[in-house]
């Protein structure tokens, strides 16, 4: 699942179903956490409250962190 920070930390508790089904959970636009409120550490306790075997990968699209070892975790899995 790729996940944006700008739809909150508590989304895996309001939603998982869809949270508890993933191997893998990339959290996408951390480029713009000096700017949200968004409480990462909260976001993972609550995806962990609901999947506590998820992978989590933070990237940004826009800078490109990140998007290596995402393309690792596919590759890997090819």
């Amino acid at each position: 699942m790729v996940y944006a920070i700008t739809e909150g930390e508590e989304k895996p508790l309001k939603y998982p179903v869809m949270f508890r089904s993933c191997g893998l959970v990339v959290v996408n636009k951390i480029d713009l956490l000096p700017y949200l409120g968004f409480d990462m550490n909260g976001f993972i306790d609550n995806l962990r409250k609901v999947n506590p075997a998820a992978e989590v990968l933070l990237v940004s699209a826009r800078t490109g962190e990140g998007i290596d070892a995402w393309c690792d975790w596919l590759r890997a899995r090819l």
